[in-house]
């Protein structure tokens, strides 16, 4: 009756179904899955703003990475921050990282953009929302997102095409003949270098948001054709091939990624299990460097509050820095709620290390 419940037409589907009992557990295995993948999305549809379907975006972005969650963090490029991994998880389930009460609105930082209302389903187009979607998409922190998302990336397909063993580069001057452009990652052949270029796809753009919440991967379309654009012609006046390297916002990547993906695994020789091996070790690679960047990217600049209402020390702070060395008698760290005064230990005493992104704001005594 509970399987029925969720999907009505299970007996229709079992009844042209193998008679072998583990089949017939497949099969009926994979008509749940099914009814609850169109429940979930069904309610996502529900939360989301018709002119701005940011949800569904962003849940399909997400399906594109399976293997972040599923990986054994062992070295620096798999490891996540604390703070990186939890703003990425709540990012995952589609709950807000800034909510503001009513009367409130939210300011970004570094454009000054404010918000008109208390949720952004209900402005009239792109604002500063509380989902963090502003922090990556903002304009003026292109900079910071290129630093943040864009070069690790770069430097993690660099890397793979180095461990296959091809001859590559990355940031290549003077490659490009009638221009000064530099491709990401450039793989040199003997009759002509295959040109890559990485685009890191926000979401939540007006531009293609719509598509992309109706047809998985259309955000990845949208920025390699903007790549193409910009570089196709350029690389085939040359005789070059050219790869837009396209990652979403949610982890996704782009079809002529995975593409590339295949022929450095090709390259790598070796058996089968020894190709998927490297693939599954690029992903998560790839992978984890988009959920470290966009966490990263929201992080580094919190959106603040603002309204008649909201006191000064209310507003969003930036991440705490470690204390320096040096003799001090005591000193103060804000946090979100309030104000947390540390008293340090006699000179003679060495104080052990604090973790200064904990929550509370009690008195802290260090002997």
């Amino acid at each position: 009756m509970r399987i029925t419940s969720n999907a009505p037409l299970v007996r229709d589907r079992l009844e042209g179904a193998a008679t072998v009992l583990k089949h017939t557990q497949h099969v009926l295995s994979t008509i749940v899955n099914e009814a609850e993948a169109r429940r979930v999305v069904g309610l996502i549809s529900g939360m989301d703003n018709p002119h701005l379907p940011r949800h569904m975006e962003l849940y399909h972005s997400n399906c594109g990475d399976a293997t972040t969650l599923a990986t054994l963090p062992f070295d620096p490029a798999t490891t996540l921050p604390n703070r990186s991994f939890e703003t990425g998880i709540v990012r995952r389930l589609l709950l807000l990282i800034t909510p503001v009460t009513r009367g409130e609105r939210r300011q970004c930082p570094t454009c000054h953009k404010a918000s008109t209302c208390d949720s952004s389903s209900d402005e009239p187009g792109r604002s500063v929302d509380e989902f963090g979607d502003h922090n990556v998409g903002c304009k003026r922190m292109l900079s910071l997102r290129t630093r943040l998302w864009h070069d690790p990336l770069v430097q993690t397909w660099h890397s793979l095409a180095r461990m296959v063993g091809l001859s590559c580069g990355s940031e290549v001057y003077n490659l490009m003949v009638n221009s000064g452009k530099r491709p990401d990652v450039a793989i040199f052949k003997d009759l002509y270098n295959i040109i890559t270029d990485v685009r890191t796809i926000a979401g939540a753009d007006s531009r293609y948001c719509s598509s992309a919440a109706l047809v998985p991967g259309h955000g990845a379309v949208w920025g390699a054709v903007q790549k193409n654009d910009a570089w196709l012609q350029l690389a085939h006046s040359q005789g070059d091939t050219f790869i837009p390297l396209c990652h979403e916002a949610g982890g996704r990547l782009g079809a002529q990624a995975i593409e590339f993906l295949d022929e450095l695994s090709g390259a790598a020789g070796g058996p089968y299990s020894d190709r998927v091996a490297f693939k599954t070790y690029a992903l998560q690679r790839l992978h984890a460097a988009t959920f470290r960047g966009v966490a990263l990217l929201i992080n580094s600049r919190p959106v603040l509050r603002t309204g008649a209402e909201v006191p000064p020390e209310r507003g969003a702070l930036p991440p705490p820095h470690p204390h320096p060395p040096g003799r001090q008698s005591a000193f103060q760290v804000t946090c979100a709620s309030r104000t947390t005064t540390i008293l340090t230990p006699p000179l003679q005493c060495r104080a052990p290390h604090l973790p200064l992104e904990g929550q509370g704001g009690d008195v802290l005594l260090l002997n």
